[in-house]
């Protein structure tokens, strides 16, 4: 009989036991917080790092459009002039040196370098048949090829041949307008001038450093004689 009430008091124990609530487990509670306050502050720290970038990629854009607006308006102004008038003279390169260099932020006095190049007609210094050589020029490796260059006066006068690649000072050539002929027909010497691409090839470039970096915005074009 005791055993009987025995058994059945672990047995009312047992099932007390199952009804009452489990303890809260602190202990977890705490590491949840803790993970949770982690991930939070990483969210907030790549979206304030998201926020910088967009604010200094919108500012880099900013400056690079004002510099091809400088670029751009100093090609239109070669347009509205005289031929005759479009020379490194008249529309000199300006660097930051200078105070009237171009200002793309007044605020934070932000500056750019204007650098002009203009390829005008040229005197050659000697010619071969199948190339004209000028000792004043500074071209860049085959920055000419697959352009046209002109013979505009002097000896050869009135040929024109596509130029198959360059150096410093040198054109290779092939005559146009003959099949199959590779070599002046007249081979042109010093009294000879020549013009490449029938007019004067200009490049502009306007230069800002922002932090640290360089940004550089270029634009071409070609200025002809229309009388």
């Amino acid at each position: 009989m005791r055993g009987c009430v025995s058994r059945l008091g672990q047995m009312m124990t047992m099932w007390k036991d199952t009804l009452r609530p489990p303890r809260p487990q602190r202990g977890l509670s705490l590491v949840s917080l803790m993970i949770a306050i982690a991930l939070l502050a990483i969210l907030m720290l790549t979206n304030v790092a998201t926020l910088i970038y967009s604010a200094r990629t919108a500012r880099i854009n900013s400056y690079r459009l004002a510099a091809r607006n400088v670029v751009q308006g100093v090609l239109e102004q070669m347009y509205a002039v005289h031929y005759e008038d479009v020379t490194e003279a008249n529309f000199p390169s300006i660097p930051l040196s200078n105070p009237g260099a171009e200002i793309l932020d007044s605020v934070n006095d932000l500056r750019c370098d204007l650098s002009v190049e203009i390829e005008d007609e040229r005197q050659a210094t000697s010619a071969n048949s199948n190339n004209i050589h000028c000792s004043t020029a500074n071209w860049e490796t085959n920055r000419w090829a697959g352009d046209t260059v002109f013979i505009t006066g002097g000896r050869g006068f009135g040929q024109r041949a596509r130029i198959t690649s360059n150096n410093a000072t040198t054109l290779q050539i092939s005559l146009l307008g003959f099949p199959g002929q590779t070599e002046w027909i007249t081979v042109p010497n010093a009294t000879s001038t020549f013009l490449i691409n029938g007019g004067k090839t200009v490049r502009i470039f306007a230069s800002f450093t922002f932090r640290g970096q360089i940004y550089t915005e270029m634009v071409e074009g070609l200025v002809v004689n229309d009388g």
